[in-house]
């Protein structure tokens, strides 16, 4: 009751006092700025928001500090979650909001130091009104973010960093810093735009009177801040901080959305740019071929800004590789960039090589080799030529760490992101594979019936015989790859499994004893496994009817299964599992008068298959890790992630499929 009754007062505080200061905010236009012309309703209406809105605001307030002092002299240290999200999001909710009024603020003084006040800003207002129009929104907002900026440190304390705090300060500081990344990007991208066409048409580059040239510099003199200062902070923190931080998810999520964005951006402007060199080569017009079309200085603009973003934080993500403290660790931030960037590369490849066969099958069809033709062939080898290196560098680095023969090669063939790539594509070449062959049979049906069209009949029929070969390609080097990792997992695992003894103990009536044998023969053949039953029954289910070599298969085991109770029970058998030296796999059930505090209730059927999966991940030498099911924010991220590389080459595909018919 107490959380919800603090997100009750957290969120009283929040409503009312953004209320109040957007009303003192336009209070003070209205009475400082003639321009404003505020009526007499809404100044009205502020005055009120204002008198009503700042007593139930305080009132909630000092509840909050009472609040805040019990807590404190109970001597508790955590429960004060909801303290961390009102805190960072009214930062935020100060913070941004003074930042777009910064940046008008630039733009209007970058005005005025040209000597042009009177042109009209986006309020209707002239340039010199407009600078009292943001300063004081900044003046106010500034204040009220100096304050709770000031109060955090108190509140947070009471969160310990293994809890709640440092995840909300993360996910705060983060936010910031990719608001500003994406507006200093743009800015940098406009403003070498800017002065790419200014130096081709040998044009003044210092022409500040150029009204997009003050929007472009007033949008880095307020990006580079709020990208920089926040992003120092949080690597500040990391660099710092304990293990906890660094295996966070939160900024691991942030840099691979950026490297992923960036990649992107970069494949296909790289396109762009080659497209536009192979059209001046390939132009049917012998005047043509002295052009580049298209805006290449916006495309080589956003090249350059796009790759030393990608560079950046591709060097972040090997430096978190780096100060990793666990190999697993450290291999799955460089299996994950690996993976993410060859899945872009490789989807341009397959894009562009279906778009090439697409116009050799019309060249060699009889279609006249006109501009647009051309202009096609160009912009699928720009494709085809931009996405190769981009798959086949991260790829064959992939594939060198997944056929070495120690524990590392291991952890790559099997792990969670290796798969999703190879079963992605395997997917989408099925898919392919189905969606051309149904086209391909429709069409000869339809002839077979006496309703088809014969005009086109062979560039349709060779446009899917195409696209069913290169996805049956894509199909067959997947899946070979996939058989390759099992027989070198099966290989691997053999050997490891030729001295590798396995016993399971069962203290109750041999059930849950008998249901793990079961399943690790199943999950692991080969296994040398020996069933103990502390007690006659479980001994006769799990067919250990002979006491006589128990203590010497514990003594001599390297991994030891089997219920927590196991270590609680008073026999010989018990102290022997106890100074055994194997590893020791216990499960957490529930027991009559125990219980767990912070594990979820898990069924017996449940804790068996996390036993039978916990021996595979020590057997292949991985750390143990609990399966743990999709979170819906982890699912929403995987359906986006498989949108975009569906729509990479799905619409490609339909639109060759439009040039068919």
């Amino acid at each position: 009751m107490k959380t919800i009754g603090r997100w009750y007062l957290f969120l009283v505080c929040s409503i009312s006092l953004q209320a109040v200061t957007w009303a003192i905010i336009t209070l003070l236009r209205g009475l400082l700025i003639p321009g404003v012309g505020v009526e007499n309703d809404l100044f009205s209406f502020q005055i009120a928001v204002i008198i009503i809105g700042l007593p139930i605001f305080i009132v909630h307030w000092r509840k909050v500090g009472q609040d805040q002092d019990a807590h404190i002299q109970k001597g508790h240290t955590g429960g004060w979650f909801p303290a961390n999200i009102y805190l960072y999001g009214m930062l935020a909710g100060f913070i941004v909001p003074a930042t777009v009024n910064l940046f008008h603020l630039v733009f209007n003084l970058l005005q005025l130091s040209v000597l042009k006040p009177d042109l009209p800003s986006m309020h209707g207002l002239s340039t010199t009104d407009s600078v009292f129009h943001s300063l004081i929104a900044i003046g106010v907002l500034s204040l009220l973010a100096t304050y709770f900026r000031s109060i955090l440190p108190g509140f947070t304390a009471l969160s310990p960093e293994t809890q709640y705090g440092a995840r909300v300060r993360r996910m705060y500081l983060l936010a910031l810093s990719g608001a500003g990344l994406s507006v200093t990007f743009f800015g940098v991208v406009n403003l070498l735009h800017w002065v790419l066409f200014r130096l081709q048409h040998n044009t003044a580059i210092y022409a500040f009177e150029d009204i997009g040239l003050a929007n472009q510099t007033a949008r880095l003199v307020v990006g580079l801040p709020l990208w920089v200062l926040p992003w120092r902070r949080s690597q500040t923190l990391f660099l710092a901080a304990t293990q906890m931080e660094r295996e966070s998810p939160i900024r691991k999520l942030y840099l691979y959305m950026i490297v992923f964005f960036a990649t992107l951006a970069t494949v296909i402007n790289a396109a762009l740019i080659l497209t536009g060199f192979l059209r001046r080569i390939l132009g049917p017009d012998p005047q043509d071929r002295g052009e580049i079309r298209g805006d290449i200085y916006l495309t080589l603009a956003i090249l350059v800004s796009a790759g030393v973003i990608w560079y950046y934080h591709a060097r972040t993500l090997r430096n978190d590789e780096r100060l990793s403290e666990t190999a697993p660790l450290q291999a799955s931030i460089r299996r994950l960039y690996l993976y993410l960037v060859a899945s872009i590369g490789l989807a341009a490849v397959l894009v562009g090589l279906g778009s090439n066969i697409s116009v050799l099958i019309q060249i060699v069809s009889g279609h006249s080799i006109g501009e647009a033709l051309l202009d096609n062939l160009a912009w699928a080898t720009a494709i085809l030529l931009s996405g190769l290196p981009v798959w086949l560098l991260p790829w064959r680095l992939a594939q060198r760490s997944a056929l070495v023969t120690s524990p590392s090669g291991s952890w790559e063939r099997r792990s969670l992101t290796r798969r999703i790539y190879l079963y992605l594509f395997l997917f989408l070449s099925t898919m392919t594979i189905l969606a051309s062959a149904v086209f391909l049979l429709s069409r000869l049906l339809n002839l077979l019936f006496g309703d088809g069209d014969t005009d086109g009949l062979l560039n349709s029929l060779a446009h899917s015989i195409a696209f069913i070969i290169i996805a049956v390609g894509v199909w067959i080097y997947h899946g070979a790859t996939l058989r390759s990792d099992r027989r070198h997992h099966n290989s691997a695992q053999a050997d490891r499994l030729t001295n590798f003894r396995l016993v399971v103990v069962d203290d109750g009536d041999g059930t849950i004893g008998k249901a793990i044998l079961d399943g690790l023969r199943t999950a692991i053949p080969g296994a040398t496994l020996h069933p103990i039953g502390l007690t006659n029954k479980a001994a006769t289910v799990m067919g250990n009817t002979s006491n006589q070599y128990q203590i010497e298969h514990l003594a001599d085991a390297n991994l030891i299964i089997g219920p927590w109770t196991i270590n609680t029970a008073a026999s010989k058998i018990a102290s022997a599992v106890s100074d055994s030296p194997a590893q020791k796999l216990m499960l957490p059930l529930r027991h009559d008068g125990w219980e767990w505090a912070g594990v979820e209730r898990w069924d017996e059927q449940a804790a068996i298959q996390h036993a039978v999966r916990a021996t595979q991940q020590i057997i292949a030498g991985e750390s143990v890790k609990p399966a743990r099911q999709l979170s819906i924010g982890g699912f929403v991220a995987m359906t986006i992630g498989i949108l975009v590389i569906l729509t990479m080459l799905v619409i490609p595909m339909m639109a060759m499929l439009d040039r068919m018919n």
